[in-house]
């Protein structure tokens, strides 16, 4: 893999990162977890979930954040204690395919995001996931694809449509 298409692959982990925490349904209200994510307000991510229920969706909050502290192993070890406890938490899923993209191991990557899909086929973040593993694979179309999902899941997101416009570049540049 080129060193362009680690730092594309790089910058997008950054924007799934974002779009794992994003509501994606109605307004929830102000100063969710997921809001406080979007905030880097770690302390306040922290002071929530201590006094939280231990849950499989805690765990994976907890891994969200260590995960954008750069801390991997110890958001793997979240991920992995959320998804012991109720495997069909689609967060724990998401962020175990975002560990993988990032360490380019796209077939566990692969499956971590379909597998989020199919648990939660209305967040953005595991279609995009899924697209950049695809188009790593030289299997642009289905990227392509997959990113349209998230097109109509988010029409307004910039975000989404940049990584369309880049992945109907790359495939126009293959054919």
């Amino acid at each position: 893999m080129s060193r362009r298409h680690l730092l594309v692959l790089s910058a997008l982990t950054s924007f799934l990162t974002i779009h794992a925490a994003t509501p994606q349904a109605p307004v929830r209200p102000a100063e969710s977890i997921g809001d406080l994510l979007l905030k880097d307000d770690f302390q306040s991510v922290e002071r929530r979930l201590q006094s939280a229920p231990r849950t499989a969706e805690t765990l994976a909050y907890q891994g969200e954040v260590e995960f954008r502290k750069g801390n991997f192993e110890k958001a793997r070890t979240l991920y992995q204690s959320a998804l012991q406890m109720d495997e069909k938490t689609a967060r724990a899923h998401f962020g175990m395919g975002k560990l993988a993209l990032a360490k380019v191991k796209s077939k566990e990557a692969l499956a971590s995001f379909k597998r989020a899909i199919q648990l939660s086929p209305d967040k953005v973040g595991p279609h995009i996931g899924l697209g950049l593993c695809l188009s790593t694979a030289s299997h642009v179309q289905d990227a392509l694809d997959e990113v349209r999902i998230a097109k109509r899941l988010q029409p307004d997101s910039s975000q989404v449509q940049a990584i369309a416009r880049l992945l109907e570049k790359r495939l126009a540049a293959s054919n």
